[in-house]
């Protein structure tokens, strides 16, 4: 399968994921939680929510994607805070693909991978990944009540033309 192409100006447009349904329908369920998406994310008719493009670093051996936005999520009187920003998908030319996120406020460093895949396909001008699968990382960051390997929601990415 061949990777699309990808530039250091946005050649793409915006991703669309909804991250985990159920994690969203219990911060829902939860007297004080809150969701919020700022930084220029929405949420869309579907409930996925939609995060802009941003300018992506240019790799000879992989297809890297940014995006603009947060997704914020709050709620047990503050003991639970999560949030999701500076999303980035980077697809490797026969590898295994993934997904981070900027670090949190209190941690230096790398960005964490929330989400790692192999499949991903293109049609209609879209870039599907129908399995993305979280990562030790993302467990952390969801509150540690995901097992490492469970299924994320699918992403979508605008591809040009589209």
């Amino acid at each position: 399968m061949r990777i699309p192409a990808s530039g250091r100006t946005a050649q793409y447009g915006a991703m669309r994921w909804a991250v985990r349904r159920s994690f969203r329908d219990y911060i829902a369920s939860v007297p004080d939680g809150k969701e919020r998406v700022s930084e220029g994310a929405r949420i869309d008719d579907d409930g996925r929510v939609v995060f802009p493009p941003a300018p992506a670093e240019l790799r000879p051996d992989a297809t890297h994607y940014g995006f603009r936005g947060k997704l914020s999520f709050a709620g047990h009187g503050g003991v639970l805070s999560v949030e999701l920003g500076d999303i980035q998908v980077l697809l490797l030319k026969g590898g295994r693909s993934t997904v981070s996120v900027a670090p949190v406020r209190s941690r230096v460093g790398d960005r964490p991978v929330i989400a790692t895949f192999v499949k991903w396909e293109i049609a209609e001008q879209r870039l599907l990944v129908p399995e993305p699968r979280l990562t030790w990382s993302g467990s952390t960051i969801l509150g540690d009540v995901y097992e490492v390997g469970d299924l994320l929601d699918p992403i979508e990415i605008e591809l040009p033309g589209s």
